[in-house]
């Protein structure tokens, strides 16, 4: 379903065992590339336990929308947005805490999150722990270098990668170069 947040639409699916079970809010890798089409292959064995919510964090996945292009991605926008979504499912399952499970970006989040606000959420877990951004970012770019070797449209991919300006331009040369 959709849900409003922060003045944008933006997609959660919901499943699990027992509607009763702790919520088990689930943030995918990117930012801006949605993990949706494999996100119950991955979260599904978790709905034994927990009621899993998979969300399209803003402007990827079904939470797309072309008016959202201009808006940078940036980690205190993905940070307001994740505490909104996580207000949304205290209230709507009307629970006290929920659980954070994150992948690669969604780890910087949720480690994050947890931290900062420690009184949301009973615990964390992480897999595919992203550490330092910026420097996950540089040695991207210095593996880019390597794999373009001589090819002149890499280069140019490679260009776009300005560590620290993470804009919609930065990640589509990043996404063609992976």
């Amino acid at each position: 379903m959709y849900v409003d947040i922060n003045g944008t639409k933006q997609w959660i699916s919901i499943y699990g065992q027992d509607k009763d079970n702790p919520v088990l809010l689930y943030l995918h890798g990117g930012p801006g590339s949605s993990t949706s089409p494999y996100d119950y292959a991955f979260t599904r064995k978790w709905s034994d336990v927990y009621t899993v919510v998979t969300w399209d964090q803003r402007n990827c996945g079904k939470s797309y929308s072309p008016e959202q292009n201009d808006t940078v991605l940036t980690y205190d926008l993905m940070m307001s947005a994740s505490i909104e979504m996580t207000k949304y499912l205290l209230d709507y399952f009307g629970k006290n805490k929920i659980t954070l499970l994150g992948h690669s970006w969604g780890t910087y989040l949720g480690s994050n999150l947890a931290f900062q606000y420690p009184e949301y959420y009973e615990c964390y877990i992480g897999t595919g722990q992203l550490v330092d951004f910026c420097q996950n970012e540089i040695a991207f770019k210095e593996e880019a270098v390597k794999w373009a070797g001589n090819d002149e449209e890499g280069k140019k991919l490679i260009e776009k990668l300005t560590v620290g300006d993470f804009s919609m331009e930065y990640y589509a040369g990043r996404n063609a170069l992976m």
